[in-house]
């Protein structure tokens, strides 16, 4: 894992003008979070199952397919489309089916991670996702819970990884060196992060990264139109009716 380099004054000061600029539709986003983080901690063990399920499939799709393959195959899926035909248009469509196919069905993981989680033990939660669930490994496994609500997370994507000066996203199944790494970014940022949790400021720099200046035209796939990603496939996965989850986290498994 390399180390991160400091960050010039023109590009802080971009990336807290992006934040400036649309606080109020960020807040909303996060108010999304919260609820999401809400839900979970008041349902029972089967129901916290249910949305780590969800997450760690979101997850999934996720790696390294753009947000608009991503989205749609998200909503395929929660569309009642079967597992295979939602994700037909991602990328490493096999390689991720056959993966949350084999992690599904671990139901002891599950469990054990709901029961970590209702124990308020995120930390190993953290390790055990880690260890035993397939294919998301030191960037996602955070993402997993930090689209839950547990926003304390970050994920160093490639967004964060280029701007920081690493040549690749950080490699290693050290939590403690990861988390390390991940606050010697937010240190880079001292003004937003006392208002934001690391995964929001990851939210912030990511889409910044996409969309560093609003006057132009996107230049490729991973920029885009609008300046800030909503995930709306997410929220509204994730904020349905926590039996509705259920039905089709078991529907699936």
């Amino acid at each position: 894992m390399g180390a991160i380099t400091t960050i010039d004054d023109e590009t802080r000061r971009q990336i807290t003008e992006h934040y400036r600029t649309y606080t109020e539709t960020y807040q909303q986003i996060w108010s999304q979070l919260d609820t999401i983080h809400d839900r979970l901690n008041t349902t029972d063990i089967e129901g916290k199952s249910a949305y780590l399920q969800l997450s760690y499939i979101n997850a999934v799709i996720s790696i390294q397919t753009p947000v608009d393959r991503h989205e749609e195959s998200l909503r395929k899926l929660m569309n009642d489309r079967n597992l295979e035909t939602a994700l037909e248009s991602v990328n490493y469509r096999r390689k991720k089916l056959d993966s949350i196919q084999q992690s599904l069905d671990q139901n002891t993981v599950w469990r054990n991670l709901a029961s970590m989680l209702e124990n308020k033990d995120v930390s190993s939660a953290h390790e055990t996702a880690l260890d035993r669930l397939r294919l998301v490994g030191t960037v996602k496994t955070p993402f997993l819970f930090a689209t839950l609500g547990y926003t304390e997370k970050m994920c160093i994507d490639g967004n964060e990884a280029n701007l920081m000066g690493m040549d690749r996203t950080p490699q290693t199944d050290d939590i403690d060196r990861y988390e390390q790494l991940c606050q010697e970014i937010c240190s880079e940022f001292p003004a937003l992060s006392e208002e934001l949790d690391p995964f929001h400021l990851h939210w912030v720099i990511f889409d910044w990264q996409r969309h560093p200046n609003t006057n132009k035209e996107p230049q490729d796939e991973q920029q885009q139109a609008d300046p800030i990603t909503h995930h709306d496939a997410w929220f509204d996965a994730a904020l349905r009716d926590t039996a509705a989850i259920q039905r089709r986290m078991e529907s699936i498994v």
